[in-house]
Order: C-alpha cells, then structure tokens, then sequence
C-alpha cells in the first residue's frame, strides 16, 4: 500500500514537472508575441490617426479650392463640416502635439466662418495655413512659397 502511495505521488510530481517545464518554455515565446503584438496596436493606432488627419487634409484642400473659385456659399457649408471633424479629431487624439495643433485650427473657425460669410477672398490665405499645419501633421512636405513681386527669384 505504502509502495503504491509513494509511486502515486512520483507519478503526480512527473507531470507536475512536465507541465511546469512545457509552461515555462512557453511563457518566453507569449511574453514575446504579446509585447509584438501590442506593439503593432500601437503602430496601427497611430496609422488610424494619421489616416483620419490626411482626410482632414483633404477637406481642407476642397474647402479652399471652393473658397478660391468664390463660391462661399458651399465653402461655409464645407467649413462647418471641417471644423466639426477637426474638433472631434482633436478631443480623439492622443498625441499631445498633434492635439495641440488641431486645437489650434479649430481656434480658427470663428474667423473663416466670418469672412467666408463675407465673401473676403482673403480667406485663401489662412487656409493655406491651415493647409501647411496639417501637412506637417501628416508629415507630408509643405510647399515652398513663390518669391514676393519685385523680388529676384533664385536661379
């Protein structure tokens, strides 16, 4: 009896060590895919965000287009919108910079809301602002600005 109560408890501790050796050769490679894997959480969120700026990029690139060809009916009706997208984009972000600088745009929606409400073509102006802040954002090049009348352009 003793004889099958001491072989009973060898068996019980093989596979106690063979579980604890198959869970620890395990654990390293887990470890390592969980870590990869949110790794690639963070990379994919941070791609979501820049792909939700370059449609912000894109509205603003139709809104002053609109602007330019004077249409500032449709082009207050676009600004809303963009300004509605950028504030929520900016409450959404978690990239302080990038929060800070749609904070920044959405500072300026009294301001183009009333001169595009004016019908001031000045208003292409600081939307090509707005246009440069969020290629940065992007990481896209920002144009470079034509040389000022009078002003020798280099050769």
């Amino acid at each position: 009896m003793r004889a099958k109560l001491i072989l009973a408890a060898v068996i019980a501790a093989v596979i106690a060590g063979a579980y604890l050796a198959g869970y620890w050769s395990e654990r390293g490679p887990r470890m390592e895919a969980e870590a990869q894997v949110e790794a690639l959480r963070t990379d994919l969120a941070a791609a979501r965000a820049q792909v939700r700026v370059g449609q912000l990029l894109g509205r603003a690139l139709t809104l002053k287009e609109t602007a330019m060809s004077q249409n500032y009916g449709q082009a207050l009706d676009l600004s809303s919108a963009f300004f509605d997208e950028v504030g929520r984009e900016a409450m959404a972000a978690t990239d302080a910079a990038l929060r800070d600088d749609l904070a920044g745009l959405v500072a300026k929606r009294d301001s183009v809301t009333a001169a595009l409400a004016k019908g001031d073509p000045a208003i292409v102006n600081t939307l090509s602002e707005i246009e440069v802040r969020l290629r940065q954002a992007v990481g896209y090049p920002t144009p470079t600005r034509p040389a000022a009348a009078g002003t020798p352009s280099p050769r």
